[in-house]
């Protein structure tokens, strides 16, 4: 069923009106405005208030039925926000010293999966990277939507990048093979919390030796980042009402504690980091 906002309007009616819009109206037309957008203090109290609690909702991008083109164009705008944000990079921090360890242990070619990837620019960017330094590794992306396999598949193939892709549901099923590192990016906040403290479970148990988690936090700044960079990096619609669904749909740094203490997990290790985000660190 399409998300409903706040003026009534549903999804599908937003990215109509966007489409149409798009090539006559100004990237900041008042129209476009989010809910609480303003300098206004009073409103700004009125958006902190809102943001105490999480407000799950459903995002587009979720929609298995959502058209190719729109989902192709959305992917391509969430790539321009992953450079702007410095994505592979803090991936990139945390893999080295797993790298480098495995390396000097000769034990073979490391497993990486990348859970929920995407059109795989993760992937593409931490394989060209690890190439470079002369690192062996296997390289798997999983996503439970066939469309973002296929498409991820095509561009590793132009890209002349040896990764695999899965299409797995994590919530209903299981990783097909045991890897030795996971990492995922801007996917727990799609979840509830029992349904989040279940998935790290699985990561958990379905590596050998760490998992490298990475998602918004639920701040005012946040949400204004969200519906700006948003509007500024990419053209698509999809991408404008996801920015600040997936805000208001975030956990906080105390909320995601609590996800690990339920899901027994203890020794991670939980950083802030720009553009108001968490990395979330799991070794054996």
């Amino acid at each position: 069923m399409p998300a409903i906002d706040r003026l009534g309007r549903s999804s599908y009616d937003l990215i109509t009106l966007h489409l149409r819009a798009k090539s006559s109206r100004p990237i900041f037309s008042p129209h476009l405005l989010p809910p609480y957008f303003s300098l206004n203090t009073t409103s700004n109290r009125s958006l902190r208030q809102r943001l105490k609690s999480r407000n799950l909702q459903p995002e587009l991008m979720d929609d298995p039925e959502l058209p190719r083109e729109q989902h192709d164009h959305a992917l391509r705008g969430l790539t321009t926000i992953h450079r702007f944000s410095g994505l592979v990079n803090r991936f990139w921090r945390g893999l080295l010293p797993i790298l480098k360890r495995s390396q000097q242990n000769q034990s073979g070619p490391l497993k990486i999966a990348d859970m929920g990837c995407g059109d795989g620019y993760l992937l593409r960017q931490l394989a060209r990277k690890s190439a470079a330094h002369g690192f062996a590794v296997d390289w798997i992306g999983c996503d439970f939507s066939r469309t973002a396999c296929d498409l991820a598949a095509q561009k590793a193939r132009d890209a002349g990048g040896n990764i695999r892709f899965q299409k797995v549901d994590i919530l209903t099923g299981d990783l097909p093979e045991k890897v030795d590192v996971i990492i995922n990016s801007l996917f727990l906040h799609h979840f509830e919390a029992g349904d989040a403290e279940l998935i790290l479970k699985k990561f958990r148990d379905a590596t050998t030796q760490a998992f490298i988690v990475e998602d918004l936090r639920r701040t005012v700044v946040g949400y204004y980042l969200a519906w700006t960079c948003g509007r500024l990096l990419t053209r698509s619609p999809i991408v404008h009402y996801d920015g600040v669904v997936s805000v208001e749909g975030a956990f906080s740094i105390t909320e995601i504690e609590s996800v690990l203490a339920a899901a027994d997990i203890h020794t991670a290790k939980i950083c802030k980091r720009w553009p108001e985000r968490f990395v979330l660190t799991f070794h054996h």
